[in-house]
């Protein structure tokens, strides 16, 4: 089959569309700052979440406290991100924050984009086939919207992870230490990526876990106490842990009871008390909303979530391959698959969470054009796709007073189906036939198994290079031999 990821074609042609690429998701990042930029002068004071940034930033600053009295609480982040990441940016003042912080975003944002296509093809070239930036960006733009809109850092916090994978990759021991350093700042600042953990010590990247842990704990506790003071940072660390991690019953998670269960939350434990237990679905303020299936207990609701959760992850240890056998393209599904499950798995999971599926569908595309022509292969995958997008741009109806695709979990259910394609990819994967021998090249080592450092455009010309054609068929001299005495 053809090379679905071509090299560029000349040096010039090559650095205009990178130019070209960096314009386009500059003019996004343009016009999706405006608003809030605009915001920061004239109405400082209800700029979403920018202004709660800012006023945390404030309490840092001032020594107030960052808890306040249940049902009062107004930063449900742990204390430490407010002293380490917010604190700082507002020495920029009220506007120069809110202009970092969408400068950020679009750092963010085209970093993603790069590694993600940089995996996804195993190439260093970005002269890449189109639809490997075109179906990600377009399908998770109203996800990025949401992220400058309401100044939320979930892309910020996929750059530091996808950046984490890679120092991963290096197979060196700075470069592990790093990436759980990396790792620990991210679970710092929103808490959910804290799951990763699991996935470091499954595939026994025992540095990288160490370094999360130690400085997960540092970042928590340390790093704040010269400006909190040792004991009343872990006081206030302690009473975020409890509400926000240990409180969870049948009417709210993470002491959010008003919004827990509704539409806004497209987190798989959420999507789940919707359908099965007669529970509010609608947004705040608007028209009473049901959209239960079944009538159940928050218990029975609970062990519901418990079970799927057990057979997705399940499902994705059988589907990795040997970590001796791990290539660039399983990591790449791997990292994929670990995205979408650590952000449906949160107790909140917002729509801009879900900014977290541009590596997925980079990955998922690539696999598509990879495929044979008309193979049965390329087929279901493609169909996962489209089925994925065609669920998740369902919830652009709610903008209209449209709530019930996003109720039933359209943004959930949509990123599911991606997870399930992902799984199915990195299963065929791990099962497909032995490589014959003769499609190595002398470049290119016989064996099909990455080395473990290899880079990642080392392996670009194996994996995505075709069969070289079957040499021309010549007849075979005929050998004589005396007959036998």
């Amino acid at each position: 089959m053809p090379n679905p990821f071509p090299p560029p074609t000349s040096p010039r042609d090559r650095t205009l569309k990178n130019r070209l690429g960096v314009l386009f998701i500059a003019l996004i990042a343009i016009g999706f700052s405006v608003l809030p930029v605009l915001h920061a002068f004239t109405k400082p004071d209800s700029n979403k979440d920018y202004s709660r940034w800012w006023r945390v930033a404030m309490d840092v600053r001032s020594g107030a406290s960052l808890v306040r009295p249940l049902g009062e609480q107004s930063f449900i982040y742990p204390p430490a991100s407010a002293v380490i990441f917010f604190a700082p940016l507002s020495y920029l003042g009220p506007q120069g924050m809110v202009i970092a912080l969408c400068l950020l975003n679009f750092a963010a944002h085209l970093c993603v984009i790069l590694i993600s296509v940089r995996y996804a093809t195993g190439s260093r070239s970005l002269n890449q086939h189109p639809l490997l930036y075109i179906i990600p960006v377009a399908v998770t733009l109203p996800f990025v919207w949401d992220t400058y809109y309401l100044g939320q850092p979930n892309l910020i916090l996929l750059a530091a992870i996808l950046i984490a994978f890679r120092l991963l990759d290096r197979h060196r021991t700075r470069a592990a230490a790093i990436a759980g350093t990396l790792f620990a700042a991210v679970t710092v600042a929103k808490a959910f990526p804290a799951t990763l953990i699991g996935f470091l010590i499954w595939r026994r990247y025992w540095l990288a876990a160490a370094s999360m842990i130690a400085s997960t704990l540092a970042l928590l506790l340390l790093v704040p106490a010269p400006i909190r003071g040792l004991s009343a940072n872990a006081a206030e660390t302690w009473t975020w842990v409890d509400r926000m991690l240990l409180s969870t019953s049948g009417d709210s998670l993470a002491s959010q009871p008003g919004r827990a269960f509704r539409s806004g939350n497209q987190s798989m434990v959420s999507v789940i008390h919707r359908l099965t237990r007669d529970v509010e679905a609608a947004p705040l303020g608007e028209t009473s909303l049901h959209v239960n299936l079944l009538t159940l207990t928050p218990r029975a609701a609970f062990i519901i979530f418990i079970i799927l959760f057990a057979a997705l992850g399940l499902a994705f240890i059988t589907a990795m391959p040997r970590r001796h056998l791990a290539s660039l393209r399983s990591r790449a599904l791997e990292y994929s698959i670990l995205l979408i499950l650590v952000t449906i798995v949160s107790p909140k999971a917002g729509t801009y969470y879900f900014c977290w599926t541009l590596p997925a569908l980079t990955v998922l595309t690539a696999e598509v054009l990879r495929a044979p022509h008309r193979s049965l292969r390329r087929r279901a995958l493609a169909s996962g796709l489209l089925l994925a997008i065609l669920v998740m741009a369902t919830a652009l109806t709610q903008p209209f007073d449209i709530y019930l695709p996003q109720a039933l979990g359209a943004t959930f259910w949509g990123s599911f189906i991606l997870l399930l394609s992902l799984l199915a990819a990195l299963h065929m994967l791990k099962h497909r036939p032995a490589t014959t021998p003769h499609v190595a090249t002398p470049q290119v080592a016989s064996s099909p198994v990455e080395a473990p450092d290899a880079e990642l455009g080392d392996l670009a010309p194996f994996l995505m290079s075709p069969v070289p054609a079957a040499p021309p068929h010549t007849t075979p001299t005929p050998v004589h031999t005396s007959p036998a005495s």
